[in-house]
């Protein structure tokens, strides 16, 4: 006989190390991705069944294996094509739409500013504060907030941050923010990170940690500029933005793919401006065709804004 009963454990041995080899390994990126998505990424790479069986029938062919090992190698692989999908759907399911939300540090006036139009965006977030009398002011108004020290990385952990997450550092310390954006960048690997530079050579100090930086005399500027230049279109997105607000919306839904723009109803409080697509920015005609990936620049209210979301994703 091929296979026998006393060849099991075996068996077993040999799928606990080709999972072993792979999971392992992932355990490196568990401070960049998440232990979740390391550990289903490992699992996905442990299925590999044209090399094993093509293995196990040279080493047969060879000589260098017996029918029943044989046996064992190709029931190992088929098991692992089944098992890898089921393993990698059980632990990617609470990641597949991680929590939305951006980690404000500092209950400074521009942090909290933040926060109230976020949240006009229906978006959530949360600030840390390290100062009693602060946290107790900002919880006293509603504020989403906790107690604790932004430059301590355990304080990221308890609140369990996401890849995904954006984090704007705004402790009212340069020097503060410095060293909360080197430990974000270089302990935790978070990408995300924001922060505000008042002047050039603090601003160069960001970019050599990768960190995305508002230029507050850029940002002066700019804003003179449209008061100057096109006055109605900055008052109509700053005056009323209670009621209008542009926002990027990602195509992810499939049956959006190849649609053309002009067989899309939009809300009568909708308008779509622009389209990206890779690099490249355009104006969309009705004659345009959508592809999954886009990101489409929308002026409109709320409830039109809501209505866009749910047609474009999924």
């Amino acid at each position: 006989r091929e296979f026998e009963a006393s060849l099991i454990p075996i068996l077993i041995l040999l799928l606990f190390l080709m999972y072993a080899i792979k999971l392992l390994p992932s355990f490196i990126f568990t401070r960049l991705f998440g232990l979740r998505k390391a550990l289903s990424g490992g699992v996905l790479l442990s299925t590999r069944l044209s090399l094993i069986i093509a293995a196990s029938a040279i080493g047969l062919e060879l000589g260098v294996i017996t029918p029943g090992i044989n046996s064992i190698f190709i029931i190992m692989a088929v098991i692992s094509c089944i098992m890898s999908p089921m393993l990698y759907n059980i632990l990617n399911i609470s990641i597949e739409t991680p929590p939305d939300r951006t980690i404000i540090v500092g209950g400074s006036s521009k942090g909290v500013l933040l926060a109230r139009r976020l949240k006009m965006h229906e978006k959530t977030s949360l600030i840390i504060e390290n100062d009693m009398e602060r946290y107790k002011d900002l919880l006293s108004k509603g504020f989403n907030l906790i107690l604790s020290d932004g430059l301590d990385p355990g304080t990221y952990k308890k609140i369990n941050i996401d890849p995904c997450n954006w984090i704007f550092v705004d402790s009212g310390s340069d020097d503060t923010n410095i060293k909360i954006c080197n430990m974000l960048s270089k302990e935790l690997n978070h990408e995300r990170v924001i922060s505000v530079a008042n002047y050039l050579s603090l601003e160069r100090k960001f970019k050599k940690l990768d960190i995305v930086t508002v230029d507050t005399t850029r940002v002066i500027a700019t804003t003179v500029e449209n008061l100057i230049v096109r006055p109605t279109t900055y008052h109509t997105l700053v005056d009323s933005f209670e009621n209008f607000s542009i926002e990027e919306i990602m195509i992810t839904r499939p049956e959006m793919d190849g649609e053309q723009l002009k067989n899309i109803l939009f809300h009568k409080d909708a308008i779509l401006i622009m389209v990206k697509r890779d690099n490249t920015l355009f104006v969309p005609k009705g004659e345009t065709y959508l592809r999954k990936g886009d990101i489409l620049n929308i002026l409109g209210t709320g409830t039109a804004l809501g209505l866009a979301r749910q047609t474009f994703t999924s």
